[in-house]
């Protein structure tokens, strides 16, 4: 079981806050109260700088994660596991499901969404695999925009 501390005091002691089910993968911080740390098939969630953390369970294993800030954040693991919270992100999982399209092996994810930061516009997009292999080229087909390649 693996656990989180926090400090107050600049490393000077420090406080367990939290133990989650395997030992916390990655984490990140927006500010001092709103936290995501990604443990054994879950992301967990703090409001009030670690003292409760909620849990959401995943059928997949995420690794690293990155909140951009309390409403957008993205968290990636292996077998192509791509995961993107947005508050506002329907709440009918059928709306946001991946899909997988053996005749064109392209892999849908209907809920992706690409920004760019020198235009705050933002594009659904869906991810296709030109060659797949595991350090095969990926690229972002943006709908009505073009390609972008990573």
């Amino acid at each position: 079981m693996g656990y989180v501390y926090t400090t107050q005091n600049r490393g000077s002691s420090w406080e367990n806050v939290g133990h989650f089910c395997g030992y916390p993968r990655a984490g990140d911080f927006v500010d001092a109260q709103h936290g995501w740390i990604i443990s054994e098939l879950a992301i967990w969630h703090s409001q009030d700088a670690g003292l409760s953390w909620h849990e959401t369970v995943l059928e997949q294993q995420p690794e690293a994660i990155d909140m951009l800030n309390l409403d957008n954040g993205w968290a990636v693991g292996n077998n192509n596991l791509v995961l993107h919270y947005q508050s506002n992100m329907p709440t009918d999982p059928e709306k946001c499901r991946a899909q997988y399209d053996i005749a064109t092996a392209m892999l849908y994810i209907p809920c992706l969404d690409v920004i760019n930061p020198e235009q705050p516009q933002t594009y659904h997009a869906t991810l296709q695999w030109q060659n797949p292999t595991p350090f095969g080229p990926i690229q972002f087909l943006l709908l009505d925009v073009g390609i972008a390649e990573q």
